[in-house]
């Protein structure tokens, strides 16, 4: 469809501005109006109007004070006006020069309304909110979050952009919030789902991963995405039980420590199973070993090399 801009009495069509290579830029949307889009410094805007060739098909930025200083028409401030009202401003100014003038604003760039998704993300890095966006649609357009990260992402929004929802204050007077998206997918806190504001960062965490090893039907790694922890029962449950082989009494869990030796805690799955023993609380990072009945080597070989292995098991979602 061409969109028709009447100045001065003629028509003026637009599908040629719309075709133009330089109005397509990285990342812009061209040639599509969005009249409530609110402007901001570094935008940067077409004007199409007959009889006003000074300005007319050429991009004009807006500066880094937000504004537009344009013959005839002067400075304006742009910044903080949607679309549709810089329009209006315009088409005011220049009726002290055209007859009738019908003016159309287009924006090439969008560049002042930047959300910076940082992590465990499919695409991460810097991107304009053009308009108004939720949290889901944010995330969404950066191609949702990473294969492992947690279901809970932290957003930080800037003091002068408001007080984020559900947050607690930093020390800058910004603040910081945590959602769980789940909840807002499943449609149980979907009041969580907010708006998006320029300047938040949104930082999407690596999901706690635990291990089971050996003697269990699924060995893998098993990703806490929705979840701070688990037991050894509950992993057990999540890798389908142990073998008709496996030793119960003298499983171990593998827990690395930080530029130091792994140690290694016991863990006697009968009595669990049985009642007579507690069931344990597993740490991000822990590896369950299950042994096969009479692998008497088996933790001197485990200890050595399951850490550096177990990277390498197929992945599951708790």
């Amino acid at each position: 469809m061409t969109l028709l801009v009447v100045a001065a009495g003629r028509p003026f069509a637009l599908e040629a501005f719309q075709e133009r290579p330089e109005a397509i830029k990285s990342g812009a949307v061209t040639g599509r109006p969005l009249s409530q889009y609110v402007l901001g410094p570094h935008d940067v805007i077409m004007i199409m109007a007959v009889d006003w060739e000074e300005v007319a098909n050429k991009p004009i930025p807006i500066g880094t004070a937000g504004d537009i200083t344009l013959t005839m028409a002067g400075r304006i401030h742009a910044a903080g006006m949607t679309v549709s009202e810089l329009e209006e401003e315009l088409t005011k100014r220049m009726k002290k020069f055209l007859k009738n003038p019908e003016i159309a604003v287009t924006l090439v760039e969008f560049k002042s309304q930047p959300v910076i998704l940082s992590g465990e993300f499919r695409s991460p890095g810097t991107k304009q909110l053009e308009g108004q966006k939720t949290l889901l649609e944010v995330i969404s357009e950066a191609g949702d979050l990473g294969a492992e990260a947690s279901a809970t992402v932290t957003i930080t929004r800037r003091k002068e952009w408001g007080e984020l929802p559900f947050s607690q204050p930093l020390a800058d007077g910004s603040t910081s919030t945590r959602i769980n998206l789940n909840s807002i997918r499943d449609a149980s806190a979907p009041e969580k789902n907010i708006q998006i504001q320029p300047y938040d960062v949104i930082a999407a965490h690596r999901a706690p991963t635990v291990y089971a090893v050996g003697q269990v039907v699924s060995q893998g790694r098993y990703l806490l995405s929705n979840i701070e922890s688990v037991s050894v029962v509950q992993l057990l449950g999540m890798a389908g039980g142990t073998t008709g082989i496996a030793d119960l009494g003298k499983a171990r869990i593998i827990r690395p420590i930080p530029d130091s030796i792994p140690i290694e805690v016991a863990v006697d799955l009968k009595k669990i199973r049985d009642k007579k023993a507690t069931d344990i609380m597993l740490k991000p990072g822990d590896i369950l070993v299950v042994p096969e009945n009479g692998a008497k080597k088996l933790f001197q070989a485990t200890l050595s090399n399951v850490v550096q292995t177990v990277v390498t098991l197929p992945l599951y979602r708790f």
